[in-house]
Formats: C-alpha cells, sequence, structure tokens
C-alpha cells in the first residue's frame, strides 16, 4: 500500500512539472444500482440467483489515468498511456499487485505511423487503445455491465505487447500487433509462454466504418497437447446516418476458451475448467438520437460446439446457442455527466452428446450515474 501511495504522489508531482510534454490526468468515476437475476436448469436440479447491489463501472469503466506526448521535432511525437481500473462503491484497485492494470503503453509517431509497445489491450478486445473490432462494430463495444457480453471470444489486455499501426491512407488503416507473454515476464522459450497475435485492418470514409480482425491467442505449450491455438475471424461495420448509428459484427473462431456463453456457466460449485470450441456469433445494434438522450439496443446470436471439462467431468458440447437483447438509455445532464439505465437478457441451451441439456437464463437492470474528469 505504502508503494503504490509512493508511486502516485511521484506521479502527480511529475504531472506537475512536466507541462512542456503535454501530461493529462483524466479518468471516471461510475456507480449504478443493479439487480441481477440468473437461472440454470439441468435434469439434476436448478440454481436461481438473485443479487441486488450497488455495482462500479457499469456504462464506464471507473478508472484514472495519465497519458502525454512531447514533440521531438521532424515530424517525430513520443506519448504514453498509464491507466488503471478501481472499484467506486469500495475504492479498491481493480487488481491487486498492478498499478495501472488497464494500460501501460509508450508509442512513437511519425510519418511511418505509430508503434506502441507495453500492456495493452487486443485488437479484437473491447479494451484499450488499440481496439479496433468492438469498437466498430458492437454498439455497446464491450457491454454496459453484463448486458451485451458474453457472446465474443474472450481476449483481454496483455502484458508484454508491441504493435504497429499504419499512417492514414485514405481511410485505410492496418494494424499488426504481438504479445511475447501475455501475463507476466516472458520466459525463455516462446512455446513457454502464453502468447497473442493479431493483424486488422479499418476503413474510415465519412459516416461508414468497416473493420476486419484475424487474431490467435497461443497457451503455452502442455506435454499432452491439449491446449490448442486458437482461431478467431471477426469482421463488421458501421454506418452514422445523424439520427441513427447502426452497427453490425460476425466473428468466428475455433479452438476457442471462451465463448457463446459456454465459459460463464456455474451449476453446484462447478465451472467449465477447459474448453476447445468452434462457432460463430453474430451482433446487430444501433443508437439512437432522442429528444431526450440516447437510446442503444443490440440483439445478438452466438452458436458454439466442441469438448470441455466441467468440474471433475469431461464431455462434448454438440450443440451451444445463446440468445440475448440489451437496451440501454443515456442521458446527458453536462458534459461530462451521464445519468444512465439499462436492461438486458439472454437465454442459452447446451446440449452435449448424451443429449443432456443445460439451459441459463440471465437478466441485469441497471440504473446509475458516470462522471469522467
Amino acid at each position: 500500500m505504502k508503494k503504490t501511495l509512493l508511486v502516485l504522489a511521484t506521479l502527480a508531482a511529475t504531472a506537475g512539472v512536466a507541462s512542456a510534454a503535454n501530461v493529462t490526468l483524466y479518468g471516471a468515476a461510475d456507480l449504478g444500482l443493479s439487480y441481477q437475476y440468473s437461472k440454470t436448469q439441468t435434469p439434476f436440479g436448478d440454481v436461481k440467483e438473485d443479487t441486488y447491489g450497488l455495482e462500479s463501472g457499469n456504462f464506464g469503466a471507473s478508472k484514472f489515468g495519465l497519458k502525454g506526448t512531447e514533440e521531438l521535432g521532424n515530424g517525430l511525437s513520443v506519448g504514453f498511456k498509464l491507466e488503471n481500473g478501481f472499484s467506486a462503491d469500495t475504492g479498491k484497485l481493480k487488481t491487486d499487485g498492478r498499478i495501472f492494470d488497464r494500460e501501460a503503453s509508450l508509442n512513437v509517431s511519425g510519418a511511418f505511423g505509430t508503434v506502441y509497445a507495453g500492456r495493452m489491450g487486443a485488437l479484437s478486445s473491447g479494451a484499450g487503445t488499440l481496439d479496433i473490432f468492438q469498437a466498430n462494430a458492437d454498439v455497446f463495444d464491450g457491454g454496459v455491465g453484463n448486458i451485451g457480453t458474453g457472446y465474443w471470444h474472450g481476449t483481454g489486455r496483455y502484458d508484454n505487447t508491441v504493435a504497429y499501426v499504419t499512417p492514414d491512407m485514405a481511410g485505410l488503416q492496418l494494424y499488426f500487433q504481438y504479445g511475447f507473454s501475455n501475463d507476466g515476464a516472458e520466459k525463455a522459450s516462446a512455446r513457454d509462454n502464453d502468447r497473442y497475435w493479431g493483424v486488422g485492418a479499418t476503413y474510415q470514409n465519412g459516416p461508414l466504418g468497416l473493420v476486419a480482425v484475424v487474431d490467435s491467442v497461443q497457451p503455452a505449450h502442455e506435454a499432452d497437447g491439449a491446449n490448442q491455438d486458437s482461431f478467431t475471424i471477426s469482421v463488421g461495420g458501421n454506418y452514422d446516418l445523424g439520427s441513427a448509428h447502426p452497427f453490425v459484427g460476425v466473428q468466428y473462431g475455433k479452438h476457442m476458451t471462451s465463448f457463446g456463453g459456454f465459459d460463464t456457466i456455474s451449476f453446484g460449485g462447478a465451472t467449465v475448467e477447459e474448453a476447445n470450441l468452434k462457432g460463430y456469433a453474430l451482433s446487430l445494434g444501433s443508437s439512437f438520437d432522442l429528444p431526450v438522450g440516447t437510446l442503444t439496443g443490440v440483439l445478438f446470436y452466438a452458436h458454439s460446439k466442441g469438448d470441455f471439462v466441467f468440474g471433475q467431468n469431461a464431455g462434448t458440447l454438440e450443440k451451444g446457442n445463446l440468445y440475448g437483447a440489451g437496451l440501454v438509455h443515456a442521458y446527458p445532464l453536462s458534459k461530462r455527466t451521464t445519468l444512465y439505465s439499462g436492461v438486458g437478457y439472454s437465454y442459452g441451451k447446451y446440449v452435449d452428446e448424451d443429449d443432456v441439456a443445460l439451459k441459463t437464463k440471465n437478466a441485469q437492470v441497471l440504473f446509475g450515474l458516470n462522471h469522467t474528469f
């Protein structure tokens, strides 16, 4: 704790004397009342849970950070971003042992484009500076609370990552990203590290935005060869009509550990420990400008199948289907403060090789306030 306070004090002092480097302190605090309902149905019994409470980071993450740039001359500049999440309802840092869990990156920009290095979100993650798939193809871009979540492949924020982004070429930009070790220091052999790679492209032409990403999470090698490198293709786009802004996203993948809500199932204390899934997902959504704020809605579907380990039992998912919908209303009280409310629902049915069916129902209702600074 003392080390954390010392780091924060040092950063604050540095920000005060580094105006020449254009340093900005920024962040957000988000708190909302949440009701969540979940029910899991199996031939062996049902489990139902109702949860009420105050939740942090629904409409947007509660976070704080520092970012800045320095001009080096000859068209070159250096920039950095140090960002951490926290729980506004408790005041605790989001991740133990990390002062900047959301992003810690350095970049160099010039006529050649931009090179990044550090901890950052994957191209398909819905998180961070280089999130391009969900930012362009998912109207909720990572969800609001648990509304509009759980159907994409679960890539995330990774350590030891480098990336290159080309200059804007008449609306087209290319992205290349590689993570040497997704969590923690690199081991000597590359195959002893969990790694990530991704390539992508965005195209922006007036109101039209398009995106495509091909990426893979490569788990550390295991002697029995049970784990395999995932492979996903994600495409989509959006079109700004003025009063309406529709989004569409499609994803196909194989050898995925998380997909279509199957990895989130919990029954009788057992959870999905391992999975090797294949499937596809589709998301259709749009935001609508109203006289009193903005209304955003989404419909999604995911289909999956593959092998899994559930608790102590191994099996094969013959067919998994997840259906969901979400609706969120946001009303700006000022340029920095937003009052929001939302409701979401999802239904999943998963059938194994013995024709045993497991069904899930999940719902959430939210009401809260988001303030940025």
